[in-house]
């Protein structure tokens, strides 16, 4: 087999991920916005975190299986949902808790397509395979976005939401193929060389809270999971500037999909180019810290620019190159520090870190926004939220700045990384 093939089928499976990712997302802030108003998306980022913590949970609890059933297993079950929700999404459209529940769903379903996939090619790559591949796999992500957010824009107004999940449902089908295909070679090939060592299984609480203390063990886990709160609450906090912004500009639900659209469509065509031809530059020149670094001093200056000019315009520049850097450069150097970690780090710590962990910063973020905008707490707008994520966003570019430092270090160990990490998991 041509050594090109499996990298190419890794490339059409992120981009059908995002792609139907982006056919969703302008559907999911529509119905919230023109059903709720930007009141309510403090109170998703925290409902985001208590229905993620029970999906990680529960995703941890069969992390010892072998990745046939494991991952095969968690993108049927994402498939089957996305099929319910196309019925479904009548309601919603008109009902604010189903739009909320839609909402709520839209997020898991985002996480866990994602990091099933990078799970599954953390565990078949090496940290060498990454760094020659990573780049180019890392492009399907904006390119997908680009279909799925154009193909939204064009049809959302002729297809109506149940239509537009309906064809996500269709693309998202084909990746289970694929990743059959995915399990097979690496099978066959010892994945380059990765013993496919066992997980252990969860049996209760106390093995899931010792993923903790595995984490706070162990500084580079540690370090990760700092910059992982980060990367969630600074974000969020964008994200929440943005739909106010977008819910005062357009009332009515079908205009408001399609301007997101086109915000997505914006965003993921210069993150395509990014990914394209920046990133392996990126490396080669700042190295993985600092390839993440670069993201939360964008961050920084979105919100700063925003505090200083607060418009839509402002808003839409900044999120824009916020999330171009985020889902290139930052994703692809998060990703090249867990191919040197073992099958235990992968599937239960990476797990937690990044649904459970990910998920309660998210709940954090919507109690500072419920403290800074709430008219019965201190009853702010944007501009106060932009401001108060101005200090958090530096503490993100100390975060990357020591993870970074700190893997270099480990690197230059006698005992590699994989050792360390595998004796504190």
């Amino acid at each position: 087999m041509p050594q090109w093939f499996p990298v190419a089928l890794c490339f059409t499976w992120y981009l059908l991920t995002t792609g139907s990712v982006y056919l969703i997302m302008p559907i999911r802030g529509a119905f919230l916005m023109t059903n709720c108003g930007a009141g309510i998306i403090p109170w998703t980022f925290m409902a985001n975190a208590i229905a993620t913590g029970l999906a990680v949970w529960f995703y941890g609890r069969y992390a010892h299986l072998p990745r046939k059933k494991l991952i095969g297993g968690t993108l049927g079950v994402i498939w089957s949902t996305l099929l319910i929700w196309s019925v479904a999404a009548f309601a919603a459209r008109d009902i604010g808790w189903i739009s909320f529940l839609f909402s709520v769903w839209t997020d898991i379903f985002l996480i866990l397509a994602v990091t099933v996939f990078w799970s599954t090619i953390d565990d078949i790559f090496t940290l060498e395979g990454a760094k020659a591949r990573y780049g180019i796999i890392a492009a399907a992500g904006p390119l997908g976005a680009i279909i799925g957010s154009y193909v939204s824009e064009a049809l959302v107004h002729r297809l109506g939401p149940s239509g537009m999940l309906l064809l996500a449902a269709g693309s998202f089908a084909i990746i289970i193929p694929i990743f059959i295909f995915l399990d097979r070679w690496a099978e066959s090939t010892n994945a380059g060389g990765k013993r496919a060592a066992p997980v252990r299984k969860i049996q209760d609480l106390s093995q899931f809270i010792e993923v903790g203390r595995s984490i706070v063990s162990s500084k580079i886990l540690f370090l990760i999971t700092v910059a992982v709160c980060f990367e969630c609450i600074v974000p969020n906090l964008m994200t929440y500037i943005l739909s106010s912004e977008m819910a005062a500009a357009y009332p009515k639900a079908e205009d408001m999909a399609q301007a997101f659209a086109r915000f997505f469509l914006l965003t993921n065509t210069i993150g395509f180019m990014v990914s394209v031809f920046l990133t392996t530059w990126f490396f080669s020149r700042v190295g993985v810290g600092g390839a993440m670094t670069v993201c939360a001093l964008v961050s920084f200056g979105g919100l700063a620019s925003f505090a200083i000019w607060p418009a839509l315009i402002t808003t839409i520049a900044g999120k824009t190159f916020e999330d171009l850097m985020r889902f290139t450069l930052y994703r692809s150097a998060k990703e090249a520090i867990y191919t040197v970690a073992p099958r235990e780090v992968v599937y239960r710590v990476k797990a937690y870190v990044e649904v459970f962990i990910y998920r309660l910063a998210s709940g954090t973020s919507g109690i500072i926004l419920l403290v800074i905008t709430n008219d019965r707490l201190l009853g702010y707008g944007p501009r106060a939220v932009a401001i108060a994520g101005i200090p958090l966003a530096i503490g993100w570019i100390l975060a990357t700045t020591a993870l970074g430092k700190e893997f270099i270090n480990m690197k230059e160990q006698s005992e590699p990384l994989s050792t360390e990490m595998k004796t504190n998991a």
